[in-house]
């Protein structure tokens, strides 16, 4: 899936339902825990390893 960035952050951000947990027969409502995102094409790092990022909800204040 192609996502800009800030797309990225908002889907974050709103803690976006977990597609996960609800195969899983878990809470309709459980929120995902983050996000995990590579380039495309593969970038690497100088010791060959996959350039990859994370963002995770709780990088955010939750919202009231």
């Amino acid at each position: 899936i192609k996502y800009p960035t800030e797309e990225i952050v908002e889907l974050v951000k709103i803690r976006l339902p977990s597609t996960v947990a609800q195969r899983e027969g878990g809470k309709e409502h459980y929120p995902i825990e983050g996000i995990v995102a590579r380039t495309k094409p593969l970038l690497f790092t100088r010791r060959g390893d996959r350039l990859i990022w994370k963002l995770k909800v709780k990088d955010f204040p939750k919202e009231e």
